[in-house]
């Protein structure tokens, strides 16, 4: 019996009972005939249930805790006028030290007048971290540029003047505070009713008095002529991206708009595609510190830089780190994109007005960065990249010796056209950028290839001699009855020899030996649909006035789809030019299921057709064909970029 009423585990009720085993009998009839408990005497459950609240408010303390668990507690103490919309736990305890939280309930414009006269005349750095949500709780209010541009100059002081004391605590949960403040209050500050951020001189008025803003550009390379309109980023949620890249520090993240003008004069720019949006930041510097206060003039400068290439600024003697957002840019430039219909009219279309052939910028040329030229494949558009762009931003390291370019061309026309135009268009570029051949990272660049933009890829590292024309015609090219046009474009994608600037290749799921799709029913259908540029068929119709033609040149020039076909003259001649000498490959296969890769595919190319026995490396990815934005594949091309930075002579930071 003692030991059942020990044992906390069993009921009480249950204890009783059994505990009256142990009575005599009359004992036993005693227990049975007590009145039951108290609350049971009460008729309905309602009213006891009311009671027994009663009750146990009565029991409980003045003061005292509840066990609510580590989440619920840690989300009312990081409660703030940003995350909750109600001032912080510091903050009020602040206005309660000097004695201001009523007269803050009741009058806030004559409390945060008092709490900035204290905070100024007792150089008291924590008064203003206080002053800074205040301010901004009240901007919420009054929805005043002015108020918020005050929010933002308290937490600037808080954060970075050197005359209050004492010297800033980075693990403070103040100091976050103050550089979220700082960055959402200057945004709302500049924005006009579109919701834009205006980067241009004007004067304000606040409650701290007028303010001088001052607007300049030192890291940002363009005038307001081409780029006149920033969006706040963080006014914008991304959709189809995995990660959202960010940098925490100082500064409003800014999604750069250019303004396309077909009129003007071609200028460094217009190697960007038309519709091109570029990262920047934006910071405000004070002037004066806490005289400029007192005086009630106060003098700022707004600075802008490009988010990809500055990583901290100094403001007020101190290094900052700058608060970008590298995603938000990438996914408003692809937002409502034409280049999303490319895909298919790329392909079944060889019209070359809207998107032309050629190799465009997705962030400024900056002298002393590595190209990494990124080929998409098949019935697809620069578009398909996003997440592989996204996931190159995410290291800064990577972001500071590489420059993104992209390369678009007609994925249904013959593979030999579409690695001439990309061949045609680096030479050029690298020639306009760099007439003077004193920019040696152009010289070291990387070109990715996924699927037939491996093909082409291919094609930039390897020399033809005669053998592709020996596949068309054993009489020598010179005495082929051809036509100017048609001589002039054979002989481009007839003959050619490595790009000596193109250093490193990485071949993403890459038919070499030919895809088994374009050789069934699939890509006959699809070859069908395709129709030929009119430059391509002028030279069919050269080409077939004589008599000895390889069977898969007498019923026309073979589209791309054609050209991929494992029994395809193409690709077995292909596969007989050497690489150049010194050429770095590297194989990204993609592999369906988890059988032997050897004896897999991707359900378009076959594991054997995408190995190279010269790849330096090699890497098998368990996904189907479109595998270039799989963590796995995006990780090995950062692998590889990296091991090309180790293998490349050390240079000078990019010129800014």
């Amino acid at each position: 019996m003692e030991k059942l009423a020990r044992d906390h585990s069993v009921p009480r009720s249950e204890q009783r009972r059994e505990a009256s085993r142990f009575l005599p009998d009359g004992a036993q009839r005693k227990i049975a005939a007590r009145k039951p408990p108290f609350l049971m005497r009460f008729p309905t459950p309602l009213v006891r249930a009311s009671l027994a609240a009663l009750l146990l408010v009565a029991c409980s303390t003045p003061v005292g805790v509840d066990r609510t668990g580590f989440e619920f507690v840690f989300a009312e103490q990081s409660r703030n006028v940003l995350t909750a919309g109600v001032l912080s736990d510091s903050s009020r305890q602040a206005l309660a030290t000097v004695g201001l939280l009523e007269t803050y309930r009741s009058d806030p414009d004559t409390a945060l007048e008092r709490m900035e006269a204290l905070g100024r005349d007792g150089r008291d750095r924590p008064t203003f971290a206080a002053l800074a949500e205040l301010r901004y709780s009240r901007s919420l209010a009054s929805g005043s540029s002015g108020d918020f541009l005050a929010a933002a100059i308290d937490a600037y002081l808080y954060l970075l003047c050197d005359e209050l004391q004492p010297a800033p605590d980075p693990f403070d949960p103040r100091f976050r505070l103050a550089c979220d403040i700082y960055n959402r209050a200057l945004a709302r500050a500049l924005s006009d009713d579109s919701g834009a951020v205006g980067i241009r001189d004007q004067v304000m008025e606040t409650p701290l008095g007028s303010v001088e803003i001052v607007a300049s550009r030192p890291g940002f390379p363009w005038s307001e002529q081409y780029f006149p309109r920033f969006m706040p980023s963080d006014a914008f949620r991304v959709r189809g991206l995995r990660e959202r890249v960010r940098d925490s520090g100082m500064g409003v993240p800014l999604i750069a708009i250019r303004k396309v003008d077909p009129d003007a004069d071609p200028v460094p720019v217009e190697h960007m595609g038309p519709n091109t949006k570029l990262a920047a930041t934006a910071v405000l510097e004070l002037e004066g510190g806490l005289d400029a206060l007192r005086s009630g003039r106060i003098r700022a400068s707004l600075q802008l830089y490009l988010a990809t290439d500055t990583r901290t600024v100094n403001l007020g003697g101190h290094d900052v780190p700058l608060e970008t957002d590298l995603t938000a840019p990438l996914a408003y430039t692809l937002e409502g994109s034409k280049l999303w219909d490319f895909s298919i009219s790329g392909f079944l279309s060889g019209s070359r007005k809207q998107f032309p052939p050629g190799v465009y910028l997705a962030q400024p040329y900056q002298r002393g960065k590595i190209p990494i030229v990124l080929v998409h494949g098949t019935a697809s558009n620069p578009a398909i990249w996003a997440q592989m762009l996204n996931g190159l931003y995410f290291d800064p390291d990577l972001r500071e010796r590489y420059q993104i370019w992209l390369a678009i061309y007609t994925t249904g026309t013959p593979v030999l056209l579409n690695a001439s135009d990309v061949r045609e268009a680096l030479v050029n570029l690298v020639r306009e950028l760099d007439p003077d051949g004193t920019d040696t990272a152009l010289q070291d660049m990387i070109v990715v290839g996924h699927s037939q933009g491996g093909l082409v890829a291919q094609l930039l590292v390897t020399s033809s001699g005669n053998r592709l024309w020996g596949a068309i015609s054993a009489q020598p090219f010179e005495e082929y009855p051809l036509s100017d046009d048609a001589r002039q474009l054979l002989r481009r994608c007839a003959f050619f020899e490595p790009l000596p600037f193109v250093k490193s290749v990485v071949f993403i799921s890459t038919p070499h030996r030919g895809s088994f799709v374009a050789g069934g029913w699939i890509g006959g259908m699809a070859q069908g649909l395709v129709d030929l540029p009119a430059r391509v068929s002028a030279v069919g119709k050269d080409l077939f006035q004589a008599d000895r033609l390889p069977p898969e040149l007498r019923e026309g020039i073979p589209d791309s789809v054609g050209n991929m076909k494992p029994d395809s003259h193409f690709v077995r001649t292909l596969n007989e030019l050497p690489f150049a000498p010194g050429v770095h490959l590297h194989s990204i296969i993609s592999v369906k299921g988890t059988g032997p890769y050897e004896q897999g595919d991707d359900g378009v190319v076959q594991y054997s057709s995408a190995h190279l026995d010269q790849a330096d490396s090699e890497l098998v990815v368990r996904h189907g064909h479109s595998c270039q934005n799989e963590p796995e594949t995006i990780l090995e091309v950062r692998r590889i970029m990296l091991e090309h930075l180790a293998a490349t002579a050390p240079r000078k930071s990019p010129e800014r």
